[in-house]
């Protein structure tokens, strides 16, 4: 069970007030009903079962509206953008994103406020030598989307630039398949997957 503690806490990347909700529900819930807990959309509203804490602690949506709101304009849309990335990303791949808005070329320049705050952390897992990878705690993820789906017209065309990204990659490892390359080639894609 202990295990299980660890990786319930490593999934909330640390988060205090994440941890703190889980914890709450931890006496009456098994792990299996946590787990599934953490995979609800449900998860970010919610409420904190403490009486004595500010609004903005009240529940995770909250927490991140607040941290959102502090975010400048720029780096409001850039995150905004990122939210739609499933899983970890490369630098190249939000460049892709948010090139239109900064200077794609200066990616860590760009990404590092949002580092900075954790609305973006490095995936150390999925990283390689040759590139860093990035991801977003998936209750950020989800307000990221959420805020980004409030303009319709927008949200499709990030999603567009966003599967033009992949496409691209796709048929650029195409000499790579057909040659000896093939697994790297597999390996690749698949943290992009």
């Amino acid at each position: 069970i202990r295990q299980d503690i660890i990786e319930l806490t490593e999934s909330l990347m640390g988060l205090p007030l994440a941890i703190e909700l889980v914890a709450a529900r931890a006496r009456t819930s098994s792990v299996a009903e946590l787990r599934k807990l953490l995979r609800s959309p449900d998860f970010i509203r919610l409420e904190n079962l403490m009486q004595d804490v500010p609004d903005r602690q009240r529940s995770l949506q909250r927490a991140i509206g607040w941290s959102f709101d502090l975010l400048e304009p720029a780096q409001q849309k850039v995150f905004l953008r990122l939210s739609v990335f499933e899983g970890s990303w490369t630098e190249r791949a939000g460049a892709a994103l948010v090139g239109d808005l900064v200077d794609s070329r200066l990616a860590i320049e760009w990404m590092q406020p949002l580092l900075d705050r954790r609305f973006v952390v490095r995936d150390e897992e999925r990283a390689s030598d040759r590139q860093p990878r990035y991801s977003i705690f998936f209750a950020m993820r989800d307000y990221g989307r959420h805020r980004l789906a409030q303009d319709v017209e927008h949200e499709r065309r990030v999603r567009a630039m966003h599967a033009d990204f992949y496409r691209d990659l796709v048929e650029g490892q195409g000499e790579r398949m057909a040659g000896r390359d093939r697994r790297d080639a597999l390996e690749e894609l698949s943290l992009d997957h």
